[in-house]
């Protein structure tokens, strides 16, 4: 007779990632057994290493060796941190950032993390460890935040605390993909109160009128920035950073197309010029009216420049301080200018670019595809186009009521007839 043979299924654990080892050895006539407890995985390095803890005990047999497994398991993830270095929620949000900076993140997003870590979080619950962080320790920070109990802190706005929230989340998901951390605890945390949500009240082209006329008596150069965000729809610091090298011109030399590809930016007292948000060039294309506008700032650049004895540098900005070109305005002060305005004639701006908004909500209403609304501002996903700049207008509005009018138009009249028989 045959005999027959059955394997034993068994299921590989990954290498070192822990276990109990008989060594073969003896120690005061009893076997020893080496303990292994995987902690987590260093993805910090060039190639992921697993963290492992181990020790070497007497028992026995392998079921006391597994109660002792199970007791130095406990000791292990109550006091080992899970990654050399890496413990505290300070240390995850400083993680954070060096990777953000590693993924090529605008410096101001890096910043942010780095301040919020510094300034916001780090003094509250900062030293805490971040295996055992609980959403009621998260929560208690959005209180004192939003109540103004933080030291150092007004009352923060529902706002800021969503912002803080949406950089701490980011950073506990990440300790969850690096198996840091058994779960992310910032969803769960649910304190933040809701945002009260003020009428949205865009800019009307009459609205846009009296700024770029306000502007144009008080400086010319913010009001050519101006006309260059409302015709472009550019962010601030990607309307800062043109320059006339970035202007495409065809055989007649008229322009035909801007191409945005950098952007200024402040980080703290750090100053720079980088890639745009989406870390993309596009391509605006320029209508008549733009091309105009370009082609007589630049004959007025040249002349100012030739009345001050300097020519403008090779690869000047299209708006500068300085005669040459050399520089740009900075956002800030472009935001603030504006802002003084807009406060000074009573104009309510939306935003920290209030033109932009405008002319995003302009091409909505005038049918321009969403898609293609996209690709102008520069969003990389066509729904951030919809999302963010579809909303009722006053105009819209009311047109929206006369078509809900129009039902009952018919009946209307029908009573007009039998009031004027009456």
């Amino acid at each position: 007779m045959g005999t027959k043979t059955q394997k034993k299924a068994t299921r590989r654990r990954a290498k070192g990632t822990g276990g109990i080892v008989d060594t073969g050895k003896r120690r005061d006539g009893l076997p020893l057994f080496r303990l292994r407890v995987f902690v987590g995985t260093d993805r910090t390095g060039a190639e992921p290493q697993p963290i492992v803890r181990q020790k070497t005990v007497r028992a026995k047999n392998i079921t006391e060796a597994q109660q002792l497994y199970k007791e130095w398991e406990r000791e292990v993830r109550a006091s080992s941190p899970s990654v050399p270095g890496v413990r505290t929620v300070n240390d995850l949000l400083t993680e954070w950032a060096k990777r953000q900076r590693a993924q090529g993140r605008a410096a101001r997003t890096v910043y942010d993390t780095e301040r919020v870590r510094d300034k916001v979080l780090g003094p509250l619950i900062g030293h805490v460890d971040m295996t055992t962080l609980t959403p009621h320790q998260i929560d208690e920070a959005w209180s004192l935040l939003g109540s103004g109990e933080a030291e150092g802190h007004a009352p923060q706005s529902p706002g800021s605390l969503r912002r803080y929230r949406s950089i701490l989340g980011a950073a506990f998901s990440m300790a969850l993909d690096y198996d840091w951390v058994p779960s992310n605890p910032v969803p769960r945390a649910r304190g933040i109160p809701p945002q009260n949500q003020k009428p949205l009240k865009v800019m009307t082209a009459e609205d846009v009128r009296c700024l770029l006329a306000a502007a144009e008596e008080r400086n010319e150069r913010y009001a050519m920035l101006i006309r260059l965000s409302v015709l472009t729809c550019a962010r601030l610091g990607e309307v800062c950073a043109l320059r006339w090298s970035d202007v495409e011109l065809d055989a007649e030399e008229r322009p035909v197309l801007i191409h945005v590809g950098r952007s200024l930016y402040r980080a703290g007292k750090v100053r720079g010029e980088g890639e745009t948000k989406t870390h993309r060039v596009r391509e605006i294309p320029v209508n008549s009216k733009l091309s105009s506008v370009l082609t007589g700032w630049r004959t007025r650049s040249e002349a100012t420049a030739a009345k001050a004895g300097v020519k403008l540098v090779p690869d000047a900005f299209i708006v500068s301080p300085f005669f040459d070109g050399s520089r740009p305005i900075s956002p800030e002060a472009y935001s603030t200018f504006v802002s003084k305005l807009g406060k000074e004639l009573g104009v309510k701006l939306w935003g920290r670019n209030p033109f932009r908004h405008f002319g995003a909500t302009a091409l909505i209403a005038s049918g321009v595809s969403p898609a293609d609304g996209a690709g102008i501002l520069g969003h990389s996903r066509v729904s951030t186009f919809t999302d963010r700049y579809t909303h009722p207008t006053p105009e819209h509005s009311r047109d929206a009521a006369e078509v809900l009018g129009d039902v009952f138009r018919g009946e209307a009249e029908k009573d007009g007839e039998e009031a004027e028989a009456g």
